[in-house]
């Protein structure tokens, strides 16, 4: 049977087991970053103002920034018994 565990580290260092609320708001959380970086990209071919495009830029680049965290977060904090 395989087993899917999760972990964070709690304040205290030791790991404790991420609970539902928190593995759907990483889940939900990569979904809308995702969404945001396709709007970005949809805003950048029509907009026209140099400086706006800097701003839409650069907060698309702090979105795939977040995006990437959270797919390593979500990578590393979820494993899968040895044994499947």
């Amino acid at each position: 049977m395989c087993k899917k565990t999760t972990s964070y580290n709690s304040s205290d260092g030791k790991k404790r087991p991420l609970n539902a609320v928190e593995l759907t708001e990483i889940f939900f959380s990569i979904e809308r970053t995702y969404f945001l970086v396709l709007l970005c990209m949809d805003l950048l071919q029509v907009i026209k103002d140099k400086e706006i495009k800097n701003y839409i830029k650069d907060g698309m680049e702090i979105s795939e920034k977040k995006l990437t965290f959270l797919m390593t977060f979500k990578k590393r904090r979820t494993s899968w018994d040895s044994s499947c």
